[in-house]
């Protein structure tokens, strides 16, 4: 059962590319602030240097989720879950993003997060490290990712 989480990314070098993932239904129609950010291992007094971002924020686009059985997909707690997506354009000072997979690189770190901004003016967020960042495939591909894929095969992991 999935959480609050990032889809599997796909990104162009330099160019503005989708985030997208899943996050608790009560939070549909509310502003995200959004990023991926890669960093250096920490050195001997667990220091580390970013050497790559990318960011967004402003409303968050928000559907609802289908486990592909025409079901609501739910978190660990039996919350009703919503897809969102979110564009991210490269920092500015650090855009050099590289292919990120958590299960093989070594050299690097990366962590998405998601701060939301609640009806009434609460804050809640969350990061995940657990996703998948590669280059988009082939001339042309414009980096946005299938969601409906991602949380199909999210839903049934």
């Amino acid at each position: 059962m999935p959480g609050q989480e990032f889809n599997n990314l796909k990104f162009e070098a330099g160019q503005p590319f989708m985030a997208s993932g899943l996050i608790e239904k009560d939070y549909d129609n509310s502003w995200l602030y959004v990023g991926v950010v890669q960093t250096t291992m920490p050195d001997a007094t667990g220091e580390r240097e970013i050497t790559g971002a990318a960011y967004g924020m402003g409303p968050g686009k928000m559907w609802p989720t289908d486990d592909g059985n025409g079901d609501s997909i739910r978190s660990p707690g039996g919350k009703v879950m919503s897809n969102w997506r979110m564009q991210l354009l490269p920092d500015e000072d650090h855009p050099l993003l590289i292919d990120y997979d958590p299960e093989t690189t070594r050299n690097r770190e990366m962590v998405g997060f998601v701060l939301v901004q609640k009806p009434g003016g609460g804050f809640a967020g969350w990061i995940d490290s657990k996703f998948k960042l590669t280059k988009a495939a082939g001339a042309g591909s414009n980096g946005h990712v299938e969601v409906r894929e991602e949380v199909v095969a999210a839903a049934r992991s």
